[in-house]
């Protein structure tokens, strides 16, 4: 484990598997092997989570081979062992998603249901608690005037209006939905995505805080990974298109956001040579121009099964990438850093296994930089469960100061029959400072050592000179103070 005197960051991987990892110098991952979450039973199609930071709650949800929904409440270390059962009126079907108003602590739990025999999107809004909020039981998203459902329902929210944005596939037609969580109300009925936007996948989206929209990603029918950018109040920014360069796609596309630079990483799984298929990213920035082209995740050949998640640490500016691999039945992670730069390319979990055809996901709490990733273990298909963990990067030091006090003097030095002028300069001794940089009139007339307090200018006129001293530090950061000495 880590020191005592470092400061910590856990991730928490979660996926019908979840794992402990730290690292320092070295990752390490506890427990080892993953265990299973308490009292859990055989799982289908995923787990999947999400986060709230104020509290520290992650909400996980996942379905049963019985076809009942489940969902937990975990705030390491604890888990709240009552489910929230979506089972009673609704009948799941598929993966149960869920996105917060980080704003609120409320969570959107949406699916897709067959309670009336006809399959439609559902919904149900809890706290952090796992209490519903307004509908007490799970609903049907309304005015869908004879839309149904074929695909998983994600959604992702804009805390600062607490407004989600639902979307889902009804046959090979694209849909979205926007529910007013604060009044509880659906501003518009259901509608296609522009322009009659079609795919074969589920349709995931992302929120940008930066610019205030929401990232629509999905396959198309031409099994090219595509997307369209949605503004609030505005309507849609970019209509449905690919994404650049021919990717193709062979199932979901999956985005997450960065929200100090609003770069957008966009990732899916390549089909372009099948049977070999190999997990790609792109990278959008915030206003809307590909700055990574796609391209094959770095140091990884081997096939991907089925999807490629995302989700980013706002705290470290780090995106974790998670994906199963149907070569090993393993899953893998990778590390995308804030400079969009891999610092861990894929790298499979330690002492873990992954069941085919079920995606690992991932949620974070930016406040203490834990991610908690979920995927299904291989043999017994049951949720697990551990906690990555990494030192926090020390703080920048801070930034040079300005000499300070500093004085300067004209001398004389008499020898007999003659003597000498100089100009004695001295000052107080800086915090952080490697070098300092003497300046006569403008012109450098020496460097000093960092601990250096006086400096003595020798053989000068009876006049005044102006002497600038500009403190240095490591990194190259300067800071100045200027006196002037002379009779």
């Amino acid at each position: 484990m880590m020191q005592a005197c470092k400061k910590s960051r856990a991730l928490v991987i979660f996926g019908l598997s979840l794992l402990l990892i730290a690292e320092s110098s070295a990752a390490s991952w506890s427990p080892d092997p993953p265990v299973t979450i308490p009292n859990s039973t055989a799982a289908t199609l995923g787990v999947y989570s999400s986060c709230d930071p104020t509290t520290g709650v992650y909400l996980t949800t996942w379905h049963t081979a019985s076809n009942v929904c489940y969902g937990l409440l975990y705030n390491p270390p604890s888990w709240t062992l009552t489910p929230i059962n979506l089972s009673t009126p609704a009948v799941p079907l598929g993966l149960i998603a869920s996105s917060c108003d980080t704003s609120r602590g409320n969570f959107l739990l949406t699916w897709n249901d067959n309670n009336n025999g006809i399959s439609a999107p559902y919904f149900l809004l809890v706290d952090n608690t796992g209490s519903p909020v307004g509908v007490t039981t799970p609903a049907i998203i309304p005015n869908l005037s004879g839309i149904g459902c074929t695909s998983n329902v994600f959604s992702s929210c804009n805390p600062a209006t607490g407004e989600f944005f639902i979307t889902w596939r009804d046959n090979n037609n694209c849909y979205y939905a926007r529910y007013d969580s604060f009044n509880g109300t659906w501003p518009d009925a259901p509608q296609q995505i522009p322009t009659f936007a079609q795919g074969t996948s589920d349709v995931f989206s992302s929120f940008n805080p930066t610019t205030g929209d929401f990232c629509v990603t999905w396959q198309n029918l031409a099994y090219e990974a595509s997307f369209a950018i949605y503004r609030q109040y505005t309507g849609w920014v970019t209509q449905a298109g690919q994404l650049s360069t021919f990717p193709l796609a062979n199932g979901n596309v999956y985005s997450s956001v960065n929200p100090t630079t609003g770069d957008i990483l966009i990732t899916w799984k390549d089909k372009s040579f099948s049977p070999t298929y190999t997990p790609q990213y792109a990278i959008l920035n915030g206003t809307n121009n590909w700055i990574t082209n796609p391209q094959p995740i770095p140091g990884y050949a081997d096939i991907v099964d089925p999807d490629v998640f995302s989700s980013f640490n706002s705290t470290t500016g780090d995106f974790l990438v998670t994906m199963v691999d149907t070569g090993t039945n393993k899953p893998y992670y990778a590390i995308l850093n804030g400079t969009n730069n891999w610092t861990t390319t894929p790298t499979a979990i330690p002492n873990s296994s992954a069941t085919n055809n079920t995606p690992a996901f991932s949620s974070c709490n930016p406040n203490t930089s834990a991610f908690l990733t979920t995927w299904i273990d291989l043999s017994p298909t049951t949720p697990f469960y551990s906690i990555y963990t990494e030192s926090t990067p020390p703080p920048p030091p801070p930034p040079v100061q300005a000499p300070s006090g500093l004085t300067g003097k004209q001398k004389v030095n008499n020898f007999g029959v003659v003597s000498e002028r100089y100009n004695a300069l001295s000052w107080v001794e800086g915090s952080g400072v490697a070098s300092y940089l003497l300046y006569r009139n403008g012109t450098l007339i020496a460097t000093l050592e960092g601990n250096a307090t006086s400096y003595d200018d020798h053989n000068q006129p009876k006049a005044t000179q102006t002497y600038t001293l500009t403190a240095q530090d490591g990194q190259g950061n300067q800071a100045s103070s200027t006196v002037s000495v002379g009779k």
